[in-house]
Protein backbone atom coordinates (compact mmCIF):
# COMPACT_ATOMS: atom_id res chain seq x y z
CA UNK A 1 0.00 0.00 0.00
CA UNK A 2 1.41 3.43 -0.64
CA UNK A 3 0.65 4.93 2.51
CA UNK A 4 3.07 2.60 3.98
CA UNK A 5 6.47 3.76 5.72
CA UNK A 6 9.98 3.08 3.94
CA UNK A 7 12.43 1.81 6.62
CA UNK A 8 15.61 3.65 7.00
CA UNK A 9 18.43 2.06 5.42
CA UNK A 10 20.55 -0.33 8.24
CA UNK A 11 17.18 -1.12 10.38
CA UNK A 12 15.71 -3.85 9.97
CA UNK A 13 12.13 -4.52 9.16
CA UNK A 14 11.98 -6.61 12.61
CA UNK A 15 14.56 -6.58 15.24
CA UNK A 16 14.33 -9.92 15.76
CA UNK A 17 15.06 -12.98 14.02
CA UNK A 18 13.84 -15.91 13.40
CA UNK A 19 15.62 -17.64 16.06
CA UNK A 20 14.72 -15.34 18.48
CA UNK A 21 11.28 -15.50 17.37
CA UNK A 22 11.17 -19.15 18.53
CA UNK A 23 12.67 -18.44 21.50
CA UNK A 24 9.21 -16.33 22.52
CA UNK A 25 10.68 -12.89 21.74
CA UNK A 26 8.74 -10.55 19.50
CA UNK A 27 8.98 -7.61 17.40
CA UNK A 28 6.84 -4.85 20.02
CA UNK A 29 8.24 -2.05 22.12
CA UNK A 30 11.82 -0.76 21.58
CA UNK A 31 12.29 -4.63 19.28
CA UNK A 32 10.14 -3.15 16.21
CA UNK A 33 11.54 -0.71 13.87
CA UNK A 34 8.99 1.95 14.25
CA UNK A 35 9.73 2.65 17.78
CA UNK A 36 10.46 6.12 18.76
CA UNK A 37 8.94 7.56 15.49
CA UNK A 38 5.72 9.40 14.16
CA UNK A 39 3.95 9.04 10.86
CA UNK A 40 2.53 11.80 9.36
CA UNK A 41 -1.02 13.26 9.94
CA UNK A 42 -1.86 12.49 6.33
CA UNK A 43 -0.48 8.91 6.70
CA UNK A 44 -2.53 8.51 9.94
CA UNK A 45 -5.76 9.35 7.99
CA UNK A 46 -5.11 6.83 6.01
CA UNK A 47 -4.49 4.31 8.71
CA UNK A 48 -7.63 5.18 10.33
CA UNK A 49 -9.66 4.64 7.11
CA UNK A 50 -8.10 1.29 6.23
CA UNK A 51 -8.85 0.20 9.83
CA UNK A 52 -12.66 1.19 9.38
CA UNK A 53 -13.19 -1.41 6.47
CA UNK A 54 -15.16 0.41 4.91
CA UNK A 55 -15.86 -0.93 1.36
CA UNK A 56 -17.15 0.86 -2.20
CA UNK A 57 -20.31 0.66 -3.37
CA UNK A 58 -19.08 -1.06 -6.53
CA UNK A 59 -16.89 -3.85 -4.50
CA UNK A 60 -20.53 -4.35 -1.84
CA UNK A 61 -22.31 -4.93 -4.98
CA UNK A 62 -19.91 -7.58 -6.40
CA UNK A 63 -19.67 -9.17 -2.82
CA UNK A 64 -23.53 -9.69 -3.04
CA UNK A 65 -23.91 -10.84 -6.26
CA UNK A 66 -21.49 -13.34 -5.23
CA UNK A 67 -23.13 -14.74 -1.68
CA UNK A 68 -26.78 -14.70 -3.45
CA UNK A 69 -28.19 -17.94 -3.58
CA UNK A 70 -25.44 -19.80 -1.66
CA UNK A 71 -27.37 -21.26 1.24
CA UNK A 72 -25.56 -20.74 4.87
CA UNK A 73 -24.62 -23.45 6.39
CA UNK A 74 -26.08 -23.94 10.46
CA UNK A 75 -22.25 -23.06 11.84
CA UNK A 76 -22.60 -19.97 9.51
CA UNK A 77 -25.37 -18.83 10.72
CA UNK A 78 -24.72 -19.43 14.52
CA UNK A 79 -21.29 -17.85 14.37
CA UNK A 80 -23.25 -14.50 12.26
CA UNK A 81 -26.03 -15.07 15.85
CA UNK A 82 -22.97 -15.15 18.72
CA UNK A 83 -21.26 -12.48 16.62
CA UNK A 84 -24.36 -10.41 17.60
CA UNK A 85 -25.04 -11.08 20.78
CA UNK A 86 -24.84 -7.97 23.08
CA UNK A 87 -25.13 -5.59 19.82
CA UNK A 88 -27.55 -3.29 20.09
CA UNK A 89 -28.58 -2.91 16.75
CA UNK A 90 -28.97 -6.59 16.15
CA UNK A 91 -32.83 -7.87 15.60
CA UNK A 92 -34.10 -9.56 19.11
CA UNK A 93 -31.90 -7.46 21.49
CA UNK A 94 -33.03 -7.44 24.75
CA UNK A 95 -31.96 -4.38 27.00
CA UNK A 96 -30.61 -4.60 30.63
CA UNK A 97 -32.46 -3.61 33.01
CA UNK A 98 -29.64 -0.82 34.16
CA UNK A 99 -30.00 0.39 30.55
CA UNK A 100 -33.78 0.77 30.74
CA UNK A 101 -33.57 2.79 33.76
CA UNK A 102 -30.89 5.25 32.01
CA UNK A 103 -33.05 5.94 29.33
CA UNK A 104 -36.26 6.46 31.48
CA UNK A 105 -34.10 8.98 33.48
CA UNK A 106 -33.02 10.69 29.91
CA UNK A 107 -36.65 10.83 28.47
CA UNK A 108 -38.47 11.79 31.74
CA UNK A 109 -40.78 14.81 31.31
CA UNK A 110 -39.74 14.90 27.11
CA UNK A 111 -42.75 13.81 24.75
CA UNK A 112 -42.30 11.16 22.50
CA UNK A 113 -41.12 11.81 19.05
CA UNK A 114 -44.46 9.95 17.31
CA UNK A 115 -47.31 11.92 19.75
CA UNK A 116 -48.68 14.28 17.01
CA UNK A 117 -47.85 11.84 14.41
CA UNK A 118 -49.73 8.73 16.09
CA UNK A 119 -52.95 10.97 16.33
CA UNK A 120 -52.52 12.00 12.55
CA UNK A 121 -52.26 8.32 11.47
CA UNK A 122 -55.32 7.19 13.57
CA UNK A 123 -57.28 9.59 12.15
CA UNK A 124 -56.42 8.47 9.11
CA UNK A 125 -57.70 4.63 10.04
CA UNK A 126 -61.01 6.13 11.04
CA UNK A 127 -63.16 4.59 8.25
CA UNK A 128 -66.61 5.46 7.26
CA UNK A 129 -70.02 3.62 7.19
CA UNK A 130 -69.69 3.67 3.26
CA UNK A 131 -65.75 2.41 3.18
CA UNK A 132 -66.75 -0.46 5.37
CA UNK A 133 -69.84 -1.75 3.74
CA UNK A 134 -67.43 -1.74 0.30
CA UNK A 135 -65.03 -3.61 2.50
CA UNK A 136 -67.03 -6.53 4.10
CA UNK A 137 -68.88 -6.60 0.58
CA UNK A 138 -65.40 -7.43 -1.11
CA UNK A 139 -64.73 -10.08 1.39
CA UNK A 140 -68.06 -11.42 0.67
CA UNK A 141 -67.06 -12.55 -3.09
CA UNK A 142 -63.80 -14.32 -1.65
CA UNK A 143 -63.87 -18.03 -1.33
CA UNK A 144 -62.29 -19.28 1.75
CA UNK A 145 -60.46 -21.99 2.13
CA UNK A 146 -58.65 -22.08 -1.48
CA UNK A 147 -59.24 -25.49 -1.29
CA UNK A 148 -61.97 -27.81 -0.05
CA UNK A 149 -61.60 -30.40 2.43
CA UNK A 150 -61.50 -34.07 2.06
CA UNK A 151 -64.81 -34.65 3.40
CA UNK A 152 -65.96 -31.23 1.78
CA UNK A 153 -65.10 -33.39 -1.28
CA UNK A 154 -66.91 -36.58 -0.17
CA UNK A 155 -70.31 -34.73 0.46
CA UNK A 156 -69.82 -33.16 -2.87
CA UNK A 157 -69.91 -36.28 -4.40
CA UNK A 158 -72.30 -37.82 -3.05
CA UNK A 159 -74.68 -34.72 -4.26
CA UNK A 160 -73.30 -35.85 -7.66
CA UNK A 161 -74.06 -38.90 -7.60
CA UNK A 162 -77.54 -38.15 -6.37
CA UNK A 163 -77.85 -35.59 -9.12
CA UNK A 164 -78.86 -32.63 -6.79
CA UNK A 165 -77.88 -29.47 -7.79
CA UNK A 166 -75.35 -27.43 -5.28
CA UNK A 167 -72.90 -24.56 -4.68
CA UNK A 168 -69.88 -24.34 -2.59
CA UNK A 169 -68.76 -21.81 -0.54
CA UNK A 170 -72.00 -18.74 -0.34
CA UNK A 171 -72.31 -15.97 1.72
CA UNK A 172 -75.16 -16.82 4.00
CA UNK A 173 -77.10 -13.07 4.61
CA UNK A 174 -77.47 -13.50 8.39
CA UNK A 175 -75.89 -11.67 11.36
CA UNK A 176 -73.08 -13.39 11.80
CA UNK A 177 -72.65 -13.77 8.06
CA UNK A 178 -70.43 -16.05 6.79
CA UNK A 179 -69.49 -18.51 3.63
CA UNK A 180 -71.13 -21.89 4.25
CA UNK A 181 -69.65 -25.52 3.05
CA UNK A 182 -72.56 -26.36 0.78
CA UNK A 183 -75.88 -25.08 -0.14
CA UNK A 184 -78.49 -26.73 -2.39
CA UNK A 185 -80.55 -23.28 -3.31
CA UNK A 186 -83.84 -25.34 -4.76
CA UNK A 187 -84.66 -26.61 -1.15
CA UNK A 188 -82.61 -24.38 0.86
CA UNK A 189 -80.60 -26.76 2.61
CA UNK A 190 -76.79 -26.03 4.15
CA UNK A 191 -74.94 -28.59 4.47
CA UNK A 192 -71.70 -28.11 7.07
CA UNK A 193 -68.69 -30.96 6.83
CA UNK A 194 -67.33 -29.89 10.26
CA UNK A 195 -64.10 -31.10 11.11
CA UNK A 196 -63.60 -32.71 14.48
CA UNK A 197 -60.70 -30.34 15.95
CA UNK A 198 -61.89 -27.04 14.22
CA UNK A 199 -65.45 -27.35 15.25
CA UNK A 200 -64.80 -29.11 18.42
CA UNK A 201 -65.98 -32.22 18.29
CA UNK A 202 -68.22 -33.82 19.93
CA UNK A 203 -70.17 -30.68 21.19
CA UNK A 204 -69.37 -27.90 18.51
CA UNK A 205 -68.46 -24.07 18.97
CA UNK A 206 -70.64 -21.69 19.96
CA UNK A 207 -70.63 -19.47 16.88
CA UNK A 208 -71.89 -22.49 14.87
CA UNK A 209 -75.08 -22.98 17.13
CA UNK A 210 -76.11 -19.27 16.81
CA UNK A 211 -75.26 -19.32 13.24
CA UNK A 212 -77.04 -22.57 13.04
CA UNK A 213 -80.76 -20.70 15.32
CA UNK A 214 -79.99 -17.75 12.48
CA UNK A 215 -80.09 -19.73 9.27
CA UNK A 216 -83.33 -21.49 10.58
CA UNK A 217 -84.92 -18.44 11.86
CA UNK A 218 -84.91 -17.72 8.05
CA UNK A 219 -85.98 -21.21 6.82
CA UNK A 220 -82.91 -23.05 6.09
CA UNK A 221 -82.83 -26.79 6.58
CA UNK A 222 -79.22 -26.67 8.27
CA UNK A 223 -77.43 -30.55 8.36
CA UNK A 224 -74.07 -30.51 10.29
CA UNK A 225 -72.44 -33.55 9.93
CA UNK A 226 -68.90 -34.44 12.01
CA UNK A 227 -66.20 -35.70 10.26
CA UNK A 228 -65.73 -38.66 12.38
CA UNK A 229 -68.89 -39.43 10.90
CA UNK A 230 -68.17 -38.50 7.09
CA UNK A 231 -65.09 -40.74 6.98
CA UNK A 232 -67.10 -43.86 7.22
CA UNK A 233 -70.23 -42.85 5.82
CA UNK A 234 -71.59 -43.94 2.54
CA UNK A 235 -74.27 -43.36 0.00
CA UNK A 236 -77.23 -45.37 1.62
CA UNK A 237 -75.93 -43.32 5.03
CA UNK A 238 -76.08 -39.88 3.11
CA UNK A 239 -79.40 -40.58 1.78
CA UNK A 240 -80.65 -41.04 5.07
CA UNK A 241 -78.96 -37.72 6.64
CA UNK A 242 -81.14 -35.74 3.60
CA UNK A 243 -84.28 -37.50 4.27
CA UNK A 244 -86.90 -34.93 4.93
CA UNK A 245 -90.47 -34.63 7.16
CA UNK A 246 -93.32 -33.78 5.77
CA UNK A 247 -94.06 -31.47 9.47
CA UNK A 248 -90.39 -29.72 9.46
CA UNK A 249 -90.51 -28.77 5.76
CA UNK A 250 -93.80 -27.08 6.12
CA UNK A 251 -92.66 -25.38 8.76
CA UNK A 252 -89.64 -24.14 6.39
CA UNK A 253 -92.10 -23.27 4.31
CA UNK A 254 -94.15 -21.45 6.42
CA UNK A 255 -91.05 -19.76 8.00
CA UNK A 256 -89.49 -18.74 4.80
CA UNK A 257 -93.19 -16.92 3.66
CA UNK A 258 -93.25 -15.54 7.22
CA UNK A 259 -90.25 -13.46 6.64
CA UNK A 260 -91.57 -11.33 3.46
CA UNK A 261 -93.10 -8.36 4.63
CA UNK A 262 -95.84 -8.38 2.20
CA UNK A 263 -97.65 -11.22 3.96
CA UNK A 264 -100.00 -12.41 6.19
CA UNK A 265 -101.98 -15.77 7.26
CA UNK A 266 -105.50 -16.14 8.27
CA UNK A 267 -108.16 -18.74 9.04
CA UNK A 268 -109.11 -21.63 11.53
CA UNK A 269 -106.37 -22.50 13.72
CA UNK A 270 -103.83 -19.83 13.19
CA UNK A 271 -103.22 -18.20 16.67
CA UNK A 272 -104.68 -21.22 18.60
CA UNK A 273 -104.23 -24.90 18.53
CA UNK A 274 -107.20 -27.15 17.59
CA UNK A 275 -106.07 -28.67 13.91
CA UNK A 276 -102.86 -30.40 12.62
CA UNK A 277 -101.68 -27.45 10.27
CA UNK A 278 -101.64 -25.32 13.92
CA UNK A 279 -98.02 -26.47 14.21
CA UNK A 280 -96.88 -25.72 11.12
CA UNK A 281 -96.98 -22.41 11.88
CA UNK A 282 -94.48 -22.18 14.58
CA UNK A 283 -92.00 -20.18 12.84
CA UNK A 284 -94.50 -17.33 11.71
CA UNK A 285 -94.37 -14.18 14.16
CA UNK A 286 -97.79 -14.18 15.63
CA UNK A 287 -98.39 -10.36 14.75
CA UNK A 288 -98.87 -11.61 11.28
CA UNK A 289 -101.46 -14.11 12.00
CA UNK A 290 -105.41 -13.42 11.84
CA UNK A 291 -107.76 -16.31 13.27
CA UNK A 292 -110.84 -16.50 12.19
CA UNK A 293 -114.34 -18.83 12.78
CA UNK A 294 -115.42 -21.43 10.58
CA UNK A 295 -116.64 -18.37 7.97
CA UNK A 296 -115.24 -20.07 5.19
CA UNK A 297 -116.55 -18.43 2.34
CA UNK A 298 -116.14 -14.84 4.13
CA UNK A 299 -112.48 -16.08 4.68
CA UNK A 300 -111.56 -16.68 0.90
CA UNK A 301 -113.27 -12.74 0.14
CA UNK A 302 -111.30 -11.16 2.84
CA UNK A 303 -108.15 -13.04 1.30
CA UNK A 304 -109.12 -11.66 -2.04
CA UNK A 305 -109.29 -7.86 -0.53
CA UNK A 306 -106.10 -8.64 1.29
CA UNK A 307 -104.36 -9.34 -2.04
CA UNK A 308 -106.03 -5.98 -3.88
CA UNK A 309 -104.45 -3.75 -1.24
CA UNK A 310 -101.13 -5.58 -2.30
CA UNK A 311 -101.04 -8.10 0.40
CA UNK A 312 -99.87 -11.73 -0.38
CA UNK A 313 -102.69 -13.63 1.73
CA UNK A 314 -102.16 -17.09 3.09
CA UNK A 315 -105.56 -18.66 3.54
CA UNK A 316 -105.86 -21.73 5.58
CA UNK A 317 -108.66 -24.19 5.54
CA UNK A 318 -107.85 -27.28 8.03
CA UNK A 319 -109.51 -29.58 6.13
CA UNK A 320 -110.40 -29.90 1.92
CA UNK A 321 -113.75 -30.51 3.09
CA UNK A 322 -114.08 -27.42 4.72
CA UNK A 323 -112.90 -25.10 1.71
CA UNK A 324 -115.97 -26.73 -0.40
CA UNK A 325 -117.64 -24.10 1.63
CA UNK A 326 -115.39 -21.32 -0.07
CA UNK A 327 -115.93 -22.14 -3.68
CA UNK A 328 -118.43 -19.26 -4.74
CA UNK A 329 -115.34 -16.81 -3.39
CA UNK A 330 -112.69 -19.03 -4.80
CA UNK A 331 -114.26 -19.77 -7.86
CA UNK A 332 -116.46 -16.77 -9.12
CA UNK A 333 -113.73 -14.12 -7.88
CA UNK A 334 -110.20 -15.39 -7.16
CA UNK A 335 -110.01 -17.18 -10.15
CA UNK A 336 -112.11 -14.95 -12.58
CA UNK A 337 -111.63 -11.41 -11.09
CA UNK A 338 -108.25 -11.24 -13.58
CA UNK A 339 -110.81 -11.82 -16.64
CA UNK A 340 -114.17 -9.97 -14.87
CA UNK A 341 -112.21 -6.86 -14.59
CA UNK A 342 -111.01 -6.77 -17.80
CA UNK A 343 -107.29 -7.42 -17.00
CA UNK A 344 -107.07 -4.79 -14.44
CA UNK A 345 -107.29 -6.66 -11.05
CA UNK A 346 -104.89 -9.75 -11.01
CA UNK A 347 -105.33 -11.18 -7.35
CA UNK A 348 -102.41 -13.71 -6.03
CA UNK A 349 -103.64 -15.52 -2.97
CA UNK A 350 -102.27 -18.56 -1.82
CA UNK A 351 -104.40 -21.22 0.02
CA UNK A 352 -103.35 -24.01 1.98
CA UNK A 353 -105.63 -26.94 2.55
CA UNK A 354 -105.44 -30.70 3.17
CA UNK A 355 -106.27 -34.13 2.91
CA UNK A 356 -107.48 -35.88 6.11
CA UNK A 357 -105.76 -38.75 8.02
CA UNK A 358 -107.68 -42.11 7.68
CA UNK A 359 -105.71 -44.10 10.52
CA UNK A 360 -105.05 -45.09 12.90
CA UNK A 361 -108.63 -43.46 13.24
CA UNK A 362 -111.30 -42.81 11.15
CA UNK A 363 -111.92 -38.94 11.28
CA UNK A 364 -115.16 -39.51 9.22
CA UNK A 365 -115.56 -39.37 5.25
CA UNK A 366 -116.50 -35.80 5.80
CA UNK A 367 -113.30 -35.16 7.00
CA UNK A 368 -110.76 -36.94 4.58
CA UNK A 369 -112.52 -36.89 1.19
CA UNK A 370 -109.54 -35.71 -1.76
CA UNK A 371 -111.33 -33.02 -4.12
CA UNK A 372 -108.02 -32.03 -6.04
CA UNK A 373 -109.44 -33.21 -9.61
CA UNK A 374 -112.37 -31.41 -9.11
CA UNK A 375 -110.60 -28.08 -8.05
CA UNK A 376 -108.60 -28.37 -11.22
CA UNK A 377 -111.49 -28.79 -13.57
CA UNK A 378 -113.43 -25.85 -11.94
CA UNK A 379 -110.11 -23.32 -11.50
CA UNK A 380 -108.69 -21.57 -14.65
CA UNK A 381 -106.88 -19.18 -13.51
CA UNK A 382 -105.49 -21.11 -9.96
CA UNK A 383 -102.61 -22.91 -10.19
CA UNK A 384 -104.11 -26.60 -8.08
CA UNK A 385 -101.01 -28.10 -6.44
CA UNK A 386 -100.85 -31.57 -4.31
CA UNK A 387 -97.91 -31.95 -2.26
CA UNK A 388 -97.04 -35.29 -1.85
CA UNK A 389 -93.30 -35.57 -2.13
CA UNK A 390 -91.46 -33.87 0.87
CA UNK A 391 -88.67 -32.50 -1.32
CA UNK A 392 -91.07 -30.36 -3.65
CA UNK A 393 -92.94 -28.62 -0.52
CA UNK A 394 -90.52 -25.39 0.13
CA UNK A 395 -89.86 -25.02 -3.53
CA UNK A 396 -93.46 -25.12 -4.29
CA UNK A 397 -94.37 -22.94 -1.73
CA UNK A 398 -91.58 -20.18 -2.61
CA UNK A 399 -92.60 -20.58 -6.50
CA UNK A 400 -96.18 -19.53 -5.39
CA UNK A 401 -95.09 -16.39 -3.78
CA UNK A 402 -93.10 -15.26 -6.37
CA UNK A 403 -96.10 -16.15 -9.04
CA UNK A 404 -98.10 -13.58 -10.96
CA UNK A 405 -101.14 -16.02 -10.23
CA UNK A 406 -102.65 -17.73 -6.98
CA UNK A 407 -102.10 -20.97 -6.17
CA UNK A 408 -103.96 -23.53 -4.12
CA UNK A 409 -101.97 -26.17 -2.40
CA UNK A 410 -103.77 -29.29 -1.32
CA UNK A 411 -101.26 -30.80 1.68
CA UNK A 412 -101.06 -34.99 1.69
CA UNK A 413 -99.10 -35.26 4.90
CA UNK A 414 -100.18 -39.19 5.02
CA UNK A 415 -97.84 -39.71 1.70
CA UNK A 416 -94.72 -39.60 3.80
CA UNK A 417 -93.74 -42.10 6.04
CA UNK A 418 -95.53 -41.05 9.50
CA UNK A 419 -98.87 -40.43 8.80
CA UNK A 420 -99.32 -39.32 12.39
CA UNK A 421 -96.81 -36.73 12.18
CA UNK A 422 -99.06 -33.89 11.77
CA UNK A 423 -101.26 -35.21 15.08
CA UNK A 424 -100.54 -33.44 18.11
Amino acid sequence: MDYILKMPKGIPKSGINKEQFKKGKNNSGKNNGMYGRKASLETRKKMSENHRMYNSEETKMKMSLASKGKPKSKSHCKNISISKMGNQNAKGWIPSQKTRKIWSIIRKGKSPWNKDLTKEIDDRLIMSDETKRKLKDKRKLRVLPKKDTTIEVKIQNFLKELDIEFFTHQYMKIEHGYQCDILIPEQMIVIEADGNYWHEYPIGREIDHIRTKEMETQGYKVIRLWEVDIRRMNLEDFKEELKLNYLEETKRAMTILGQKEDTIFLGQTCLYSGSPMFKSLEGVPKEKRIELPLIEDLQAGMSLGLSLENYKPISIYPRIDFSLCACNQIINHIDHCYEMSNKEFNPIVIIRTQIGNIYPLHPGIQHCGDYTKGFKAMCKNINVIKLEKEEDIVPAYIKAYNSNKSTLFIETPQGGKDPNQYKK
